[in-house]
């Protein structure tokens, strides 16, 4: 039974990749945005010198993290994280466009952030070096890559970039960007005989990826309280539990099971690092509704900033089935996060069987 509800799982995912994927990144969301480019022919064509993790998703692997086979060693750099614009013309372009993003109320709070700055693999182990950075550092770079500021040549962070890089994506420790590392998880839940992944749609105020049907969760990595703590547990899986509850109400022990699978680098942002998981909960339909009602409610009442969409699609599609969410991203598109999230899914539960 378990490996045929996997299997059945594996399909209902594969089904909505396809549907994103044979559409040739017409379902993608948004298309067209003020500070970022979502448009995946051109980051393809931006990055052509870097190899995808798959046709039409704008991602690039660094390291795979699933099945675990090696431990995962961190190492912190005392100093924190100072942005360095790489010019004049990259500073110019960098405060207008920040003071513009601000201004679009889509960003609020700047919090403490991880930044990736180099990787190291070798047959034992994977040695992540981070350091301290804030929000607003990627506010500054990663978030606002496509801001033209009217004048005729039109000149954006990204096109600097490629002055330096060509098609391949800037250097992981390039001063100019902040690279702070996401985080985003899709969970799958039971039924039936069918395990579905539990998407969500974004609001349209934020920061990243209006607009569209999402992971089930997803967020900046914050600095730990106690970065003492070198594990890879303390310093993102603990952090990504903590982002699922707050957004759509699953505690840590609602969840069977939650994995990082891989370390990516996604195109839209520059390079901004991003880890995915994937897991399981037992919660039934009715449950992950109650849960997700009351976490809405918390949001609401510690006015804290919402990023799930609260109205028509929280009230009439909170928790959807395979036919529904077929129809949903047909009708509101999927994000490339959310595109990605259903790529690593699949990999999680065929390799699971």
């Amino acid at each position: 039974m378990v490996i045929e509800t996997i299997i059945g799982a594996a399909e209902v995912s594969l089904s909505l990749l396809e549907l994103a994927l044979k559409a040739k990144g017409a379902l993608i969301a948004p298309k067209n945005d003020d500070f970022l480019n979502y448009d995946t022919s051109y980051l393809l064509g931006v990055y052509a010198e870097e190899t995808s993790i798959s046709h039409y998703i704008p991602y690039s692997e660094l390291i795979s993290l699933y099945p675990e086979s090696k431990k995962v060693k961190i190492e912190t750099n005392a100093r924190k994280f100072l942005y360095h614009p790489r010019n004049q013309e990259w500073a110019r372009i960098s405060d207008l466009g920040f003071s513009k993003l601000i201004e679009s109320k889509r960003v609020k709070n700047n919090e403490g952030a991880i930044r990736l700055q180099k990787t190291r693999e070798d047959e034992e182990e994977i040695t992540l070096s981070l350091q301290k950075a804030s929000y607003f550092d990627q506010c500054k770079s990663n978030l606002i890559l496509d801001w033209v500021d009217g004048t005729e040549d039109r000149i954006s962070l990204r096109l600097l970039l490629r002055g330096v890089y060509g098609g391949s994506l800037p250097d992981l420790n390039d001063r100019s960007m902040a690279n702070t590392i996401g985080i985003a998880s899709l969970i799958y839940y039971r039924e039936g005989d069918e395990y579905i992944p539990y998407m969500v749609k974004r609001v349209q105020k934020v920061g990243v990826f209006p607009g569209g049907v999402h992971c089930t969760s997803s967020g900046v990595a914050k600095w730990p309280s106690n970065s003492t703590d070198d594990s890879f547990e303390n310093f993102f899986t603990t952090h990504m539990y903590s982002e699922l509850e707050e957004e759509v109400g699953l505690t840590k022990d609602d969840i069977e099971e939650l994995v990082p699978i891989a370390l990516c680098r996604e195109f839209s942002r520059g390079g901004k690092p991003q880890i995915f998981f994937s897991g399981f909960t037992n919660l039934s339909k009715k449950q992950l509704i109650e849960k997700r009602v009351k976490a809405q409610k918390t949001i609401k009442d510690m006015n804290l900033w919402p990023e799930i969409e609260q109205k028509k699609w929280y009230h009439s599609e909170i928790v959807l089935n395979t036919d529904e969410l077929l129809g949903s991203i047909k009708k509101h598109k999927i994000t490339l996060e959310g595109v990605a999230s259903l790529y690593y899914g699949i990999k999680y539960l065929q390799r699971r069987e």
